[in-house]
């Protein structure tokens, strides 16, 4: 009793150990990929929390090739998707998006693909994925301004004619008529402004300038009056600016940062940063260095995060700075990896930073368009969540003893399996932290130069069944499921698999149609013995870490939880291919062990999921196991037709293969939940003898199958 006390304590200290460092020191920007088409200086419009638009912009040529591409951005958990949208009619850039409602977005203007403004008014149904114009501007325009005046209205301020004259040309756009009426123009001419609504409701436009380089900069901050038609200016900025960028916060707060003051003979950008409270804006900080054209965006509730832009050199930036809207203080944030101006930035997800996604999407590097899109999330290996196991699947003769699962007792040819209840997302990597225990072995006169016990535990991976197992003894309970991958801790030596030692760690693959425990081509990926702690089924616990970077699985294992070194290692691991994962990128994750002749009992003590995965609901998730069943082939021999009869339906899915004499699957087919009957396409195979094998969740049953002519 005192040493089962001594384990528990020891149990529970490991458990709470901060073995995973704190999630906003481990933020890093990584390469996702690029967009499969080339598009910069577009525009971000973000709907709702997980949602995302980035629309138009340039192609190959900033500032010439005007394109209308759309690309939505999505975000569930940590899984992030982008998807190719329809269309806007005509290619577009420099021109304000406004999204109305969450339910649809407009398009106002801007410089289309024939090298002219245009004054075409779009609106994108966002339910029903289809665009469509709704009229023209009086005035076709690029670089102006837009925001939502009403609930059917549209304002429009200034811009550029397609000579790129300044105007100073105001109207409000009827999107029900699709009419558009001239309103008192703005108090000067203005380009490259910050526009929208403010906390009040009240729509604002601040900074710009009134022509090309170097001409005045605007100070003013200007509100429209409609009902007496007039401009009213609310304040003044420190100084005029040109390109300052922007965003509404979502406490409905604006905030606005940088901008240029010159352009010739040099150029001079400013850092400063203003919030807006109740419609007036104040001077909250200044980040360490001047900046136009960067990426904008609320990382966390009032932590503005910019990203990159263009210096005062003229060189893009690989900087980010994070801006506390209400302390002020200014921190540098993670390097992206491609420096990039032009660029845009969303955040989406919902509460608390792990859950978050930020994107820095396309822009300008110092080589050239970059259609690369990085993605800002907690690293993979600082977030950890422990699991708690009496939610596990249990197949077999595994057991929950609290608080821990026993696979299997020590007994004769027993096999058992725990199974993660939902899939485990592993498309972008993998980090998993367990901790097991053997106890009560006994050869019973099976020696095998190694500590008296068997057979080990395993960690596995496969994407057929929310529930599986395989074989008893020296299969470890994954031998013959279906394929996937398989990291054994192998606790006894046998021959005929090519076991090196009575301990030893494997990583194993599976061959398109069985995963098995065979230490030899195309199974084995990975063995090891050296480093691999004597698994000795005494009582002591083992801990272990399995981790998944990229196609490269280290594996580490030992007696501390220290677990520096890994072990083994395996550098072609490719899980796309292996598990033949889907679009959310997730598969089955749990554990086996199974006992021969030789036994002891093994236990999952406890469970860290960590990394980028998530887990993600599957529709089968709350089946049953299923019933036993058996079944055979009709009639037999058989020519060209024959019927599998089982003798049990199910309510899942069966796999049904038909194996020759060569071990080689020749045929594959699906018995379909609730049927009792499957029909064999028999004409389809040469004569000769075969073996249908017919799989579920629970059990595989195999019948002989003779074809003759």
């Amino acid at each position: 009793m005192r040493n089962s006390i001594a384990i528990g304590i020891a149990l529970v200290a490991t458990l709470c150990m901060p073995i995973f460092t704190s999630a906003q020191e481990a933020e890093r920007w990584r390469v996702l990929g690029e967009l499969d088409r080339p598009h910069v200086y577009g525009v971000i419009a973000k709907v709702g929390m997980n949602h995302a638009f980035y629309i138009g912009g340039y192609g190959g040529n900033v500032f010439s090739d005007a394109v209308g591409h759309v690309d939505r951005f999505e975000v569930s958990g940590t899984n992030v998707r982008i998807s190719r949208m329809p269309s806007l009619p005509e290619g577009l850039a420099e021109m304000p998006v406004v999204v109305l409602d969450d339910t649809a977005l407009v398009v106002v203007g801007g410089f289309n693909d024939r090298g002219r403004t245009s004054s075409a008014v779009y609106i994108y149904s966002i339910a029903r994925q289809v665009w469509q114009k709704v009229g023209d501007m009086i005035t076709g325009r690029r670089q102006h301004a837009a925001y939502r005046y009403s609930k059917d209205e549209i304002l429009i301020a200034g811009g550029r004619h397609s000579n790129l004259e300044t105007m100073d040309d105001a109207e409000i756009f009827n999107l029900t008529t699709g009419l558009s009426r001239s309103i008192s123009p703005f108090p000067v001419p203005i380009n490259g402004a910050v526009y929208g609504l403010m906390s009040n409701g009240k729509g604002v436009i601040l900074g710009g300038r009134d022509g090309g380089p170097n001409s005045n900069r605007i100070s003013g901050i200007y509100t429209y009056d409609g009902v007496g038609d007039a401009w009213t200016k609310t304040s003044d900025m420190s100084s005029g600016r040109e390109a300052p960028f922007g965003m509404r916060l979502e406490d409905g707060r604006m905030v606005v940062v940088g901008g240029s003051t010159q352009e010739q003979p040099n150029a001079v950008f400013i850092g400063e940063c203003l919030v807006e409270r109740n419609g007036a804006f104040e001077r909250s900080a200044d980040i360490p260095y001047g900046v136009i054209y960067a990426g904008i965006t609320e990382r966390m509730p009032r932590r503005v995060l910019t990203v990159g832009g263009w210096l005062s050199d003229l060189s893009s930036t690989d900087q980010c700075t994070y801006w506390d809207v209400e302390t002020g203080k200014i921190t540098p944030g993670p390097k992206l990896n491609v420096s990039r101006r032009y660029t845009r930035s969303v955040t989406l997800g919902g509460n608390g930073l792990e859950n978050r996604t930020t994107f820095a999407i396309s822009g300008v590097s110092n080589e050239g368009v970059t259609q690369t899109i990085e993605i800002l999330q907690v690293a993979c290996d600082s977030m950890g969540m422990l699991f708690p196991l009496e939610s596990m699947k249990l197949v077999g003769n595994a057991t929950y003893a609290a608080p821990n699962i026993m696979l299997t007792q020590s007994a004769t040819y027993q096999r058992g399996a725990a199974w993660l209840p939902k899939k485990v997302n592993v498309s972008r990597g993998l980090d998993i932290r367990f901790m097991f225990r053997l106890a009560n072995g006994n050869d019973n006169g099976q020696v095998d130069k190694g500590p008296e016990g068997a057979d080990g535990v395993v960690f596995v991976l496969q994407n057929a069944f929310p529930t599986v197992i395989g074989k008893v003894g020296d299969g470890i309970g994954y031998n013959e499921i279906p394929s996937g991958l398989a990291v054994e801790f192998d606790a006894f030596l046998n021959a005929a698999f090519s076991d090196p030692s009575g301990s030893h760690i494997a990583i194993q693959a599976g061959d398109g149609q069985y995963l098995r425990a065979w230490h030899v081509p195309p199974y084995l990926k990975a063995i090891a013995t050296k480093g691999v702690p004597q698994f000795v089924a005494d009582g002591r616990v083992f801990h272990a870490r399995i981790v998944l970077q990229g196609t490269t699985m280290s594996v580490y294992c030992d007696t501390t939880g220290e677990l520096n070194t890994p072990v083994v290692v395996a550098t072609d691991i490719d899980l796309q291919k292996i598990l033949s994962l889907g679009p959310d990128g997730a598969t089955y994750a749990g554990f086996t062990a199974a006992t021969g002749f030789a036994q002891q009992s093994h236990e999952i003590l406890g469970l860290q999921i960590g990394g980028c995965e998530t887990l993600v609901s599957v529709d089968d998730e709350a089946q049953s196991l299923g019933e036993s069943f058996t079944a055979r082939v009709v009639p037999m021999p058989a020519s060209y037709n024959a019927v599998v009869e089982i003798s049990a339906v199910s309510a899942r899915d069966r796999e049904c293969r038909i194996i020759d004499a060569r071990g080689v699957c020749v045929m594959r087919l699906l018995l379909t939940a609730g049927r009792a009957t499957l029909e064999l396409p028999i004409d389809q195979i040469a004569q000769g003898a075969y073996t249908v094998l017919l799989q579920d969740g629970l059990q595989t049953v195999t019948v002989p199958l003779v074809v003759t002519r």
